[in-house]
């Protein structure tokens, strides 16, 4: 059965995880879309994430949060590194 609830997580309140019996995904909605976390159900996240970065949002400076940003292709400077900062 997939699981789908809001969560906490890196400094943001509203993350969206859904998750099963074996792996956990967490989204966040603040700032991106962007995927902060993905592995195995208490184990190690498949994504690096940036503690510096965590929790911020606003700005008009491009941040690498971590995790997967979801864009699309083909990618450009100027779409791909636009700030997703909320």
């Amino acid at each position: 059965m997939v699981e789908l609830k809001t969560v906490s997580y890196g400094g943001w309140d509203d993350c969206l995880e859904l998750s099963n019996d074996t792996v956990r995904l967490v989204a966040a909605t603040a700032v991106g879309p962007r995927i902060l976390f993905y592995g195995f159900r208490d184990g190690q996240n498949f994504f690096c994430n940036f503690p510096e970065h965590a929790g911020r949002r606003g700005g008009d400076r491009w941040l690498s949060y971590g995790g997967h940003r979801l864009w699309y292709a083909p990618e450009t400077a100027r779409r791909t590194y636009y700030p997703d900062n909320v």
